[in-house]
């Protein structure tokens, strides 16, 4: 027979776990994007069942399920529609695109797509969860170009800091993703005052070409922030 072997005492076999389940939401896809769509989002999934009917949001992740419908009576008869699930790491949602929005955005709503989804919620008697009634459907490039209003940089100061380096680092970088979103610059003096500058228009961008890890080399991780509009 096999030999008695001990069981792992609970913390090892917590810690084990906790392990295996970081690994597997770093290695997710939707982890690279988590950040991004938080930035965009009104809501998350957990949130949403919590909402007053006709509350107007916007939520991301990833399509884990899409099941195409068919109108089979009234007027619309043939018309083609789609339930969509959309999911982070809080939960799911259930998106119902009707038969215009389906039409619109069928292109993009494809199986792992990641996504950003606005509309209404709808609750329908005796459901346990609302549906998101959906209006318009964006990817992450599109909501940088929509939804953007400006580009913030933080530049910090110091004595031994390379603050004339880094503003020159970004007089090369910025025009390389030349656009119509303002950009302003924040900089901390020696005396510790915060100035606010906006940049020239030749230095505002589209957010969409912008390199964000080329700007979190040349600044530091998070200098450089968009605000949303």
């Amino acid at each position: 027979g096999l030999p008695d072997v001990p069981e792992w005492p609970e913390l090892e076999r917590l810690k084990l776990e906790k392990e295996a389940l970081d690994f597997y939401i770093s290695s997710h896809p939707l982890a690279q994007f988590d950040e991004q769509l938080k930035r965009y989002r009104t809501h998350d999934a957990s949130q949403i069942g919590q909402l007053n009917p006709g509350t107007e949001v916007r939520v991301g992740g990833m399509v884990t399920e899409l099941i195409p419908k068919v109108v089979t009576k009234g007027r619309n008869q043939g018309n083609r529609w789609a339930i969509v699930r959309a999911e982070d790491f809080s939960g799911s949602v259930k998106c119902i695109l009707w038969s215009d929005q389906y039409a619109r955005f069928r292109d993009a709503v494809k199986a792992d797509a990641i996504l950003l989804f606005e509309g209404k919620v709808e609750w329908r008697e005796g459901s346990t969860e609302p549906d998101l009634i959906v209006d318009k459907v964006l990817s992450l490039d599109q909501a940088k170009a929509d939804l953007t209003k400006e580009l913030v940089i933080r530049i910090p100061y110091g004595e031994d800091d390379d603050t004339l380096g880094k503003i020159d680092r970004l007089r090369v970088l910025l025009p390389q993703a030349k656009g119509n979103t303002p950009v302003w610059l924040v900089v901390r003096d020696g005396g510790g005052r915060l100035a606010r500058l906006k940049l020239p228009a030749d230095y505002w961008v589209n957010p969409s070409a912008l390199r964000m890890d080329e700007l979190d080399r040349c600044l530091g991780p998070g200098c450089a922030l968009f605000n949303g509009r």
